[in-house]
């Protein structure tokens, strides 16, 4: 999979022998963020979704309302910090592709998101000033 995700963002597939080797490296991942047929790819591969979401790259963010991350990146996961409610809605905008939006009810267990996003966006129930995080790779 990792050889055909790289050819399809016009990468050298040589140099990318699986998902694992486009996940450590933030050039791989800012060429499949440039494109929508390797974007689409990963989006839909159980292997690389793994893949990506194992991988050490990942960071995460914090936010009350607004902007987790301002940048392009793979969004592995989400929850909210401060509250194991599961009656607080979330969603997580800016997606690259169909839908643009996710939104969902959690507590405080990671959900997976698993999308490209250009300025990932999270917003949420302003009760109680929840704080939530996202896990995501920067692209």
């Amino acid at each position: 999979m990792g050889k055909t995700v790289a050819e399809l963002a016009g990468l050298n597939p040589s140099g990318y022998a699986d998902m694992n080797a486009i996940a450590s490296s933030s050039t791989a991942m800012t060429a499949i963020v440039a494109s929508q047929t390797a974007r689409k790819a990963i989006e839909s591969s159980n292997t690389a979704i793994s893949a990506l979401s194992a991988s050490s790259r990942v960071v995460t963010g914090y936010a009350t309302i607004g902007t987790a991350y301002s940048k392009d990146c793979w969004i592995v996961s989400a929850c909210c910090t401060t509250s194991n409610s599961s009656s607080y809605q979330y969603t997580i905008g800016n997606f690259y592709d169909s839908p643009t939006t996710k939104t969902g009810m959690y507590g405080n267990t990671h959900k997976a998101v698993s999308r490209f996003a250009k300025n990932a966006a999270v917003t949420a129930d302003t009760a109680g000033g929840w704080q939530h995080e996202i896990k995501y790779i920067p692209c």
